[in-house]
């Protein structure tokens, strides 16, 4: 399913097993800027809300989006950098 089941199907549409949160990470022009902005709105309209720094320092969010710019090399190549980390976490779970 979504999120790897973190959300259940029912006749009313998605519901949420939990409190789901996330963190967007966004690299690359102020275009990416908007774009981020809008799909803050979208995930908060599905029910996710941010991480906050506090929880950020004894757990990882249920989402994290990393959001770059495929034309400005340098953006491109942070997001290869990021997501190494991201990926033994998911690995390790």
């Amino acid at each position: 399913g979504i999120l790897g089941g973190a959300l259940s199907s029912d006749q009313d549409g998605a519901t949420f097993k939990k409190d789901l949160t996330y963190k967007i990470e966004t690299m690359g022009c102020q275009m990416n800027l908007a774009d981020s902005e809008r799909m803050e709105g979208q995930l908060q309209s599905l029910g996710l809300r941010p991480i906050s720094a506090d929880e950020e320092k004894t757990s990882h969010p249920d989402l994290v989006l990393l959001n770059t710019c495929s034309i400005r090399d340098h953006a491109e190549q942070k997001v290869y950098s990021y997501i190494g980390p991201h990926a033994k976490r998911k690995r390790d779970e």
